[in-house]
């Protein structure tokens, strides 16, 4: 998962920082960490935002840079 994936995502889902640290259950310092790609956030604290972010339809994929969404229905 990369940082500019997170931002995306959160951007897809009209969240801030605060709601989408509040929704995955970590704080809003480690959320900045993940997104710039600094400090050393616990491999955990990344699990939790991307099972929240899938939990809202969204897929982070293995290309660089690339999120995707799943079609919609009908």
């Amino acid at each position: 998962m990369r940082g500019q994936q997170v931002i995306a995502a959160r951007a897809l889902l009209g969240l801030s920082q605060d709601e989408l640290a509040a929704a995955a259950g970590i704080s809003r310092k480690t959320l900045v960490d993940i997104e710039r790609g600094t400090g050393d956030p616990k491999r955990s604290s990344m699990d939790r935002v991307e099972e929240y972010l899938r939990s809202r339809g969204i897929r982070l994929v293995t290309d660089p840079g690339v999120i995707g969404l799943p079609p919609l229905p009908g």
